[in-house]
């Protein structure tokens, strides 16, 4: 793991920070790569569908949500670094040392400004792009996994469907409640370390820049190709579209109850899903589970925050109570997961050769 991170040369921090944080035709590369796949989905969007997106009241809501989750990790991140600004400054006012280090690089701010538009601009363009693309899956390879799917995670858990291994979390409603928070949320998360990446100062550039392109690589070829070629609903939706209905039966009963009492985003969530499936003109994002973007990108992050020891046992643990909650919840098979694996590592792979190409060495 550590030899896909590249270590970082400090005697040339201020040379590298000059003028604006950022290796600029890396930048331009991955605007290019987000261009790209925008006018591939336009292209698309004239030949095999015809959906307003914009048109969508959903749509606009759900989005507004998952910008207003991104602004409050990102508003917590803001109090951590203050945190820890204020511990390791000593004694005397923490603001003004704070005034004194913005006096010292008065360029900082406007810096950091720069790369938190840049940051929010790319996301807003990669997940509209992502969602655009989702769209279409089932109207470019109607869903046919499923079945396959779902005799994969028999043979793995002896002949039994992998949500049986955890229904006694059915009986604690205090721990399912937080899985699904927490599997909610993971947009946020994902949203808050993207800007992150682009205004940081402090992690080294080539290991965030490696972390941006593999996700832009990751959400193209896993999120869009790859779910186009294993192209299944999921568990949840599995009577809807193989007409067993009774297959998962025990799951949904369970999943809907529970809304009925506590309420889960997952089964609202899912109800919105098929919904839109059903009205084409309302549909922003779509079904999807093979593979499993939630436990990718979940992943990616471990391997970003890797050398951090705290935020690396926070996210092996976040890791696990996303894989679980994938299952329980009824968003996928448990297979989808691992298939997501070796993707992961092959977009990290792909990124570290790339970034090697655009940053100079010395400045890795």
């Amino acid at each position: 793991m550590t030899n896909l991170i590249y270590s970082h040369d400090r005697s040339i921090r201020g040379k590298w920070l000059s003028p604006i944080t950022a290796p600029w035709k890396l930048i331009l590369f991955m605007v290019c790569l987000l261009a790209l796949w925008h006018i591939g989905v336009q292209i698309l969007y004239g030949t095999v569908t015809t959906p307003t997106v914009e048109g969508s009241v959903r749509a606009k809501s759900l989005a507004l949500k998952m910008a207003m989750r991104a602004g409050l990790f990102m508003m917590f991140f803001l109090c951590l670094r203050l945190m820890q600004f204020a511990l390791g400054s000593g004694e005397g006012s923490v603001f003004i040392k704070l005034h004194g280090k913005v006096k010292a690089d008065p360029a900082r701010l406007l810096r950091a400004l720069i790369m938190l538009a840049i940051g929010a601009a790319t996301f807003v363009w990669l997940q509209t792009n992502f969602m655009a693309s989702k769209v279409m899956i089932p109207e470019i390879q109607p869903f046919y996994l499923d079945t396959p799917l779902r005799n994969i995670d028999k043979a793995l858990f002896f002949g039994h469907d992998p949500y049986r291994a955890f229904q006694w979390l059915f009986d604690v409603p205090n721990i399912l409640k937080r899985i699904d928070q927490v599997y909610t949320y993971w947009a946020a998360l994902i949203a808050g370390t993207w800007v992150y990446c682009f205004v940081s100062e402090r992690m080294e550039p080539s290991r965030r820049y490696q972390y941006l392109l593999a996700m832009i690589l990751l959400w193209l070829f896993a999120g869009t190709i790859g779910a186009i070629l294993l192209s299944s609903a999921g568990p949840v939706y599995y009577g809807e579209f193989t007409g067993d209905y009774a297959a998962y039966a025990p799951l949904i009963d369970q999943l809907y109850d529970f809304h009925g009492q506590y309420y889960l985003d997952a089964v609202n969530t899912q109800q919105i899903l098929l919904e839109m499936y059903y009205t084409p003109q309302m549909r922003f994002g779509g079904i999807s589970a093979a593979p499993s973007l939630h436990i990718a990108s979940s992943l990616m992050l471990l391997i970003l925050f890797w050398k951090t020891a705290i935020a690396r046992d926070l996210l092996i643990l976040f890791n696990i109570v996303i894989y679980i909650g994938s299952i329980i919840l009824g968003w996928h098979y448990a297979v989808d997961g691992l298939i997501s694996i070796p993707i992961v590592l092959a977009c990290w792979y792909v990124s570290a050769f790339i970034v090697k190409k655009f940053i100079k060495p010395a400045y890795l």
